[in-house]
């Protein structure tokens, strides 16, 4: 299978997920805002999820159908995601398990794939999983580890999401 997101050497992302986490663009341009509010995940002020404790980091993306899909780490270091599941019929929330990264959700409505994708480092690897995969299915990105995820967005002149990794890359061995 063809990676889905690229890697430009040079690149200009008008809607950079590095620098607005935690916001969204909707399909009609508006820019919506994920909290938590004490009781609940927001999105735009509007209660979505149940959610007691504090998560200790929040970020969301809408999907072709401006869905929102909501990924948070738990105070016991635990990743969920909450997203629309066509199978079902309805929203889902999914644990990933313990990721020691801040995982980052972007969509690509606007190109010609129409999926949602979640990236993250984990071992400082990266790794993303799709929508389209119901969240399930983990792919490493690139056989090398990185010092973080700088960006992930649209780049100008692609029709590609882009994840920006730390460079320099960690040197093998």
């Amino acid at each position: 299978m063809p990676n889905p997101i690229a890697s430009p050497k040079y690149f200009n992302l008008p809607f950079n997920r590095n620098f607005q986490r935690g916001y969204s663009k909707r399909s009609t341009g508006e820019i919506h805002r994920v909290q938590w509010n004490g009781t609940h995940i927001t999105v735009n002020s509007s209660p979505v999820i149940p959610l007691a404790n504090q998560p200790q980091y929040l970020d969301f993306s809408y999907d072709q159908n401006d869905r929102p899909q909501i990924t948070w780490k738990a105070q016991d270091g635990t990743v969920y995601i909450y997203f629309y599941n066509v199978v079902l019929s309805g929203y889902e929330t999914l644990s990933l398990g313990t990721i020691p990264d801040q995982p980052i959700i972007h969509n690509s409505y606007l190109l010609s794939v129409n999926d949602t994708f979640l990236a993250y480092l984990k071992d400082s690897y990266p790794y993303y999983r799709k929508q389209s995969d119901r969240y399930a299915v983990e792919y490493l990105w690139k056989n090398r580890q990185y010092q973080g995820i700088k960006g992930f967005g649209y780049a100008l002149g692609s029709n590609s999401l882009c994840l920006i990794l730390g460079y320099p890359p960690i040197p093998p061995g």
